[in-house]
């Protein structure tokens, strides 16, 4: 819980990141694709509508592996995970 406390400042300054894609999966809570980050040690996640500006149904695997840039959007304490984009940085 505090390291998610420490990402507030970041998240309020919309500082650019960058995280390396661990798992591209479907995700039955949210009813979408999402890409699952690993940023220092805490989880992020990208949902489908915000990994790009064109929003063209895509396979997301190739990001698998990659270190992306995105920003911090919301930090969701109950579930433990920073909610990130990558639209805002293109």
């Amino acid at each position: 819980m505090k390291k998610l406390k420490e990402f507030q400042t970041i998240m309020d300054n919309k500082e650019i990141l960058y995280g390396l894609v661990t798992v591209v999966k479907y995700d039955l809570e949210l009813a979408t694709d999402i890409l699952i980050l690993n940023i220092d040690g805490v989880t992020g996640i990208i949902v489908r509508d915000e990994v790009d500006i064109d929003s063209s149904p895509k396979s997301l695997i190739c990001l698998l592996g990659k270190n992306i840039k995105f920003i911090i959007k919301k930090i969701d304490t109950d579930r433990n995970v920073l909610i990130c984009s990558r639209k805002c940085t293109q």
